[in-house]
């Protein structure tokens, strides 16, 4: 998977160049709608390859969905209908011959039309595509900006050392985890830091505490690019239920981190607006000024 991922790399730079070198030409700018999400979503429409209904929805299906996932408070509701217009979209306008060639969605449509794969596999897929791959790296990156941009010697190592790039975005990942936490049920029995778990126990899964664990991260609550462990973080989960997209992710965050310490001498952030979703962490609004 890394190594397809990998085959994305230029284009994938060229774009971050081109929305940091906007951002740039600006002098100042709000780091969520003028680089963080342009950033995620210039490259997955393309890889995707939704009609143009789709990708213009792509980042309200993918807020919804997440707080779906969440406790069903005003947000959660707020949500059912957003879902229930994605699923109407896939069923009625994913087909082989409306998806862009060489995409994700016309790839799957045609292994199923060749059953190669099952086809009830393939509305789940599209939704997945379009759900989880938005919100987390916008998340990632705000976080990122406002801790580097919080950090003058962060961004002076950077430009310095470059190679840093990708164990910067791994630390803006870890502190930040943009998902707080999921559900999840045991399987079995399970014996836990003292505590007995009975098959079929429900618990919560506190990513964002698993990783500023004093135990496992020295000073677990400093931003340090240069942290030895960085990718011990959980933020991408584990095992059977690690993300399938997390090498397109720490891919794009790296690029732009490279692209943005390279054109831009240092940067200082405003007060950041939250975001609000149930399960995601992450600022809504970021103002940035480029330093001179």
């Amino acid at each position: 998977m890394r190594d397809n991922i990998e085959t994305l790399r230029f284009h994938i730079q060229s774009v971050a160049k081109d929305i940091v070198a906007a951002c740039v030409a600006k002098g100042s700018f709000e780091a969520i709608t003028d680089l963080a999400q342009p950033r995620a979503l210039t490259v997955l429409r393309d890889l995707i390859g939704l009609p143009d209904f789709g990708r213009e929805n792509m980042l309200k299906w993918s807020s919804a969905a997440f707080d779906m996932q969440g406790i069903q408070n005003s947000r959660g509701q707020a949500a059912r209908p957003v879902i229930a217009e994605t699923k109407e979209f896939i069923i009625r306008e994913v087909r082989p011959e409306a998806l862009n060639s060489d995409s994700w969605s016309r790839r799957i449509t045609e292994l199923a039309a060749r059953g190669e794969i099952d086809s009830e596999i393939v509305p789940f897929a599209i939704r997945a595509y379009i759900n989880l791959s938005l919100d987390t790296t916008i998340s990632a990156i705000g976080h990122f900006i406002f801790q580097a941009g919080s950090n003058p010697e962060t961004w002076a190592k950077l430009k310095h050392n470059p190679s840093l790039a990708l164990n910067a975005a791994h630390e803006a990942i870890r502190i930040g985890t943009p998902i707080r936490s999921f559900s999840r049920h045991t399987s079995k029995p399970v014996e836990a830091a003292g505590h007995h778990l009975s098959e079929g126990a429900r618990l919560m899964i506190l990513y964002a505490s698993a990783n500023r664990d004093k135990t496992v991260f020295a000073q677990a609550d400093q931003f340090d690019i240069e942290r030895r462990n960085a990718r011990r973080h959980l933020a991408f989960g584990a095992g059977i239920q690690i993300c399938a997209g997390m090498h397109l992710a720490l891919l794009e965050i790296e690029c732009l981190i490279l692209a943005m310490t390279q054109q831009m001498p240092a940067v200082d952030v405003g007060t950041p607006k939250v975001a609000m979703n149930n399960p995601i962490c992450a600022f809504a609004e970021l103002p940035v000024r480029i330093q001179d």
